[in-house]
């Protein structure tokens, strides 16, 4: 924008600008108290008319650059509120893995002292303990809770119904599991999904693609990668879908759990 230049120009220039500001108002006193003397008034006391051009110019340029410095002032101030306000939603989010993070903790510790306090007589071992720490199916099902948790306020989502979250894992020469946050209504048995060539799964099991995403369910359904169910049906395929591999690979060329993480609203 012009007033962007002008006030870039000023800023560079900045002894012109000070004079700019400042001209317009000695220029007046000086054309009034010497005026006579250097033959800038009438004997009426009236500016000719080349002072008077002389003075207006003056006053456009200093108008012009009052003018550009507060439409640049305020454009700093909006790219500082921007910038506030997006450090404001990084801030929410962080503090909302915290506390997810947390209560997965909480729940984890919740069942350790718990089982502690009931054994207290009895000699614990490891396998004990491990046994209820490492806990796959309440400690995956919570995991998925608190994901859905954080994406519905992020998204602001008002209903957590509108987000759907699930992981498929499976260990070496092992089936398939599934596991679903609560919300989520799931009536696809996992063979169907896992084994047929239109699922967003099944791409990511056979090597097609690492991870896919599709703001649009009907896209992928378009392009024979999204299986839908019967709530996709219900609702014209109105919705977005994510799937990304989270299998872990402890080694190079070693997989210890196939796994799959999907999203959905």
């Amino acid at each position: 924008m012009i007033l962007n230049k002008i006030y870039k120009f000023f800023n560079k220039h900045w002894i012109f600008a000070s004079l700019v500001t400042a001209i317009p108002a000695y220029w007046f006193s000086f054309v009034k108290f010497s005026g006579k003397d250097f033959g800038l008034v009438t004997s009426t006391d009236e500016m000719k008319p080349l002072t008077t051009a002389i003075f207006y110019a003056l006053l456009i340029i200093s108008l012009t650059f009052t003018l550009s410095k507060a439409y640049q002032d305020n454009q700093n101030e909006q790219k500082i509120n921007s910038e506030n306000e997006k450090m404001e939603k990084e801030l929410s989010l962080r503090k909302n893995l915290l506390s997810s993070v947390d209560s997965i903790c909480k729940k984890k510790s919740d069942a350790l002292l718990g089982f502690i306090d009931k054994n207290r007589k009895n000699r614990l071992n490891s396998k004990n303990v491990l046994d209820i720490i490492i806990r796959p199916k309440v400690n995956i099902e919570k995991i998925l809770d608190e994901i859905s948790l954080i994406l519905s306020n992020i998204m602001n989502f008002y209903d957590r119904n509108n987000i759907a979250v699930s992981i498929m894992y499976k260990y070496d020469h092992d089936e398939w599991r599934f596991f679903h946050s609560i919300n989520m209504n799931f009536n696809l048995p996992v063979n169907d999904i896992v084994n047929n060539e239109t699922s967003t799964v099944y791409q990511i099991i056979h090597g097609k693609a690492h991870s896919l995403f599709y703001p649009e369910k009907k896209v992928a359904y378009e392009n024979k990668q999204y299986l839908p169910d019967v709530k996709d049906l219900e609702v014209n395929l109105v919705g977005s879908i994510i799937c990304r591999d989270i299998s872990i690979t402890p080694q190079e060329n070693s997989q210890y759990i196939s796994a799959i993480l999907c999203i959905s609203t």
